[in-house]
């Protein structure tokens, strides 16, 4: 459809598969991640200025393959591109910037998989301990002192 609307600019674009199918499994798992890191972010903040301010943290490391965009189009295998690739808040733009210039290694895409997956299920855990001990705190904002000895008692 968009290659008879544009005039045939992009009636030679083919995309497999396989790579739909690795950008979805992506973008959901990160999709899942950062909406896991988010709501425990928002469960400490006291407004949601205060918790929007706490979220960029988790969020800037989202983006450092942006930095990187150059290296991994220039030699996608290199050993930076690889540790972005299994990184969990780096994988999901790494891993679909990646396979648009190389193949990953299978073991790579399954490793990777495997440990966004459990980061999601460590920050679930983590975000309901958070929201469980600063529910009852609403209206003060604690200190990062203070956040790390409420879970740990939690």
């Amino acid at each position: 459809m968009a290659s008879s609307s544009i005039g045939g600019m992009l009636s030679t674009l083919q995309i497999s598969t396989s790579f739909l199918a690795l950008s979805l499994i992506y973008f959901i798992l990160g999709y899942l991640l950062f909406a896991v890191i988010m709501a425990g972010a928002g469960s400490i903040g006291a407004t949601a200025r205060e918790s929007q301010q706490l979220s960029m943290i988790f969020t800037i490391p989202a983006v450092i393959p942006f930095f990187f965009i150059t290296l991994i189009m220039k030699n996608p295998e290199h050993i930076i591109a690889q540790i972005l690739t299994l990184f969990p808040f780096t994988a999901p733009i790494t891993v679909i910037l990646r396979m648009g210039f190389t193949d990953i290694p299978v073991w790579q895409l399954v490793v990777s998989i495997i440990l966004m997956i459990a980061a999601i299920i460590g920050f679930l855990i983590l975000a309901a301990k958070i929201f469980r001990t600063f529910l009852l705190m609403y209206g003060k904002t604690p200190k990062l002192g203070e956040i790390i000895r409420y879970l740990r008692q939690a």
